[in-house]
């Protein structure tokens, strides 16, 4: 009896170290870069527009949002890294339609959409959001 409590209790031993040891080792190391980003929003209008802007600071983990009163354009630019979500969104309230958004990396434009109202008109409410992940 001694010598079965006594195995269990070497192989309770010899499965904690195998569990820590395993916790141990490093996770596959994946090579990553660094991108410059550049969030945009342009009014296509002209006279400038008021917006409301959402956009994903990956530096943070979070979205910020704020509101601008009558800009043409706006532009927010950050380095990210490889597997880093972006994500920009721009609405206008009670305000002209007719602008755009676009997410470029490396200078080069990655995503773009142009609100869905196609002329300049008062709406209640346009609405763009892209989102694009840096790989």
């Amino acid at each position: 009896m001694k010598n079965i409590h006594k195995l269990i209790a070497v192989g309770f031993i010899a499965f904690l170290a195998v569990v820590i040891i395993s916790c141990n080792k490093e996770d596959v190391n994946r090579p990553t870069q660094i991108y410059r980003v550049k969030y945009v929003v342009s009014s296509n209008l002209d006279s400038p527009s008021n917006f409301y802007i959402t956009y994903m600071n990956p530096k943070y983990s979070n979205h910020v949002s704020e509101y601008f009163d009558t800009i043409r354009e706006w532009t927010y630019e950050f380095y990210g890294t490889t597997f880093d979500r972006l994500f920009l969104e721009a609405f206008t309230v009670h305000d002209s339609a007719y602008f755009s958004v676009a997410i470029y990396v490396n200078d080069s434009l990655k995503v773009a959409m142009t609100d869905t109202c196609p002329t300049p008109i008062v709406c209640d409410t346009n609405r763009i959001a892209i989102e694009y992940s840096l790989q």
